[in-house]
C-alpha cells in the first residue's frame, strides 16, 4: 500500500479561481451523475435484498451533505460504493449503527496505525473486494430481465460492456444516455390503440388485446397511450391519419385522451389541425374522457367550440350516441341550458 498520511484532514473553505469553475463544471456533473446512479442502484440492491424501504430523496440529501463536508474536507467525491456496501454487509451489519462504529475505526487507524499498512499487498485489498461482491453478480437475474424486459435488458448490457472497454465513468454515462434515447424514442411514437365496443356493455378496450370487442361501422375510436408533446405530436396526427384510410370509409373519429393527462401547446395545435384534415377527409373528429387540466388548455386555445367533447368529460358511447342522433355535445348543453 505505501505510505498513508497519518491523522485527519485539515477543514479548510476550497479556493477556486472563476476560470476554473468552466474546468471542473464539466467534471463535477459527471461525479454527480455517476455517485448518484451508484448509490441509489446499491441501495435498491440491498432494500430488495433485505425487504426494505428506500428513499431516493433521502439518499440524494445525504449524498449532498457529505460531498459538501468532502469539500471543505480536501477529500475525493463520495457515493454509496457497491464494494464498501458488500464488505460491511458480508461482516454483519444489520443497521446504520455499523456505519458509526466502521468510521470511529477508520478513525483510529489514520489516528494511530497508518505504519502497520505500508506493507499490506493490494491484491488482499481486491480478494476482500471480490469475495464481497460476488453474491451480488447473479446471471439469472439477466436472464429474467431479458425474459421480461428487453429494453432494460439492452441497457444493462451497454451498462456491462461500457464499464468494461471505457471504464466505470465513461461506462455509466453512456447506459445513461442510451437510456435516455431509448426513452425519447417510445415517447415519440406512443402507442395507438383501436378500440372497439365490448359486447353488451358501453365500455371500450382495445382490440388487439380484447378480439371480441365490435367495431362501430364508419366509427373509429382511438386511444393515444401517451401524453401529447411538442415531440410526438406531428407522429400521432400521421399515424391517426394513416388509420382513418381503412376500407369503408370514416364518418367519426373518436379519440380516447383518458391515458393522456398531460399535453402541452404542440399538442394543442395538433389537435386543431388534426381536427381540419379530419374535416377536410369528410369526417368529424370527437374527444372522448378528457381530463380537466388538458380541457382547460384546449378551452383556453378555443377548441371547445370546434371539437365535440371537450365541453365536459364524455365517455366514448356517450359521444357516438349523439353523433348518430345529429346533435352534438356542445349544441345538447345549450340546449339543456
Amino acid at each position: 500500500m505505501g505510505a498513508i498520511p497519518q491523522g485527519f484532514p485539515h477543514f479548510a473553505w476550497p479556493v477556486v479561481q472563476w476560470s476554473e469553475v468552466d474546468n471542473l463544471l464539466g467534471v463535477a456533473l459527471a461525479c454527480f451523475l455517476l455517485s448518484y446512479v451508484e448509490s441509489i442502484s446499491v441501495a435498491r440492491t440491498f432494500s430488495l435484498k433485505h425487504s426494505y424501504p428506500i428513499s431516493s430523496d433521502q439518499e440524494l440529501l445525504a449524498l449532498g451533505i457529505s460531498n459538501f463536508a468532502a469539500g471543505v474536507g480536501q477529500g475525493y467525491p463520495l457515493a454509496g460504493g457497491m464494494s464498501q456496501s458488500a464488505v460491511n454487509e458480508k461482516g454483519g451489519a444489520q443497521t446504520p449503527m455499523a456505519l458509526v462504529v466502521a468510521s470511529a475505526g477508520i478513525g483510529v487507524v489514520l489516528l494511530f496505525l497508518t505504519g502497520l499498512m505500508h506493507n499490506l499487498p493490494e491484491p488482499v485489498l481486491a480478494a476482500v473486494v471480490l469475495i464481497a461482491v460476488g453474491g451480488l453478480i447473479r446471471p439469472r437475474e439477466l436472464q429474467h430481465l431479458y425474459r421480461v424486459s428487453r429494453m432494460e435488458f439492452r441497457v444493462a448490457m451497454v451498462a456491462a460492456v461500457g464499464v468494461l472497454a471505457f471504464g466505470i465513468l465513461k461506462g455509466v454515462l453512456l447506459a445513461a444516455i442510451f437510456s435516455i434515447l431509448l426513452l425519447l424514442k417510445r415517447a415519440s411514437f406512443p402507442r395507438i390503440a383501436v378500440l372497439g365496443r365490448l359486447p353488451g356493455t358501453d365500455g371500450f378496450a382495445d382490440s388487439s388485446r380484447y378480439p371480441e370487442s365490435e367495431a362501430i361501422p364508419r366509427v373509429l375510436v382511438l386511444r393515444v397511450e401517451a401524453g401529447l408533446f411538442y415531440f410526438n405530436a406531428e407522429n400521432v396526427k400521421n399515424a391517426v391519419l394513416e388509420r382513418m384510410r381503412r376500407p369503408g370509409g370514416i364518418e367519426l373519429v373518436v379519440s380516447a385522451l383518458s391515458t393522456s393527462a398531460n399535453i402541452d401547446l404542440a399538442g394543442v395545435r395538433m389537435l386543431r389541425h388534426l381536427d381540419e384534415q379530419v374535416t377536410q377527409a369528410g369526417a368529424s373528429l370527437a374527444l372522448a374522457e378528457v381530463h380537466g387540466d388538458v380541457r382547460d388548455l384546449l378551452h383556453a386555445e378555443g377548441l371547445e367550440t370546434r371539437i365535440p367533447g371537450i365541453a365536459q368529460r364524455m365517455r366514448i358511447a356517450a359521444l357516438i350516441e349523439q353523433r348518430k342522433r345529429g346533435c352534438s355535445p356542445l349544441l345538447k348543453m345549450l340546449r339543456d341550458s
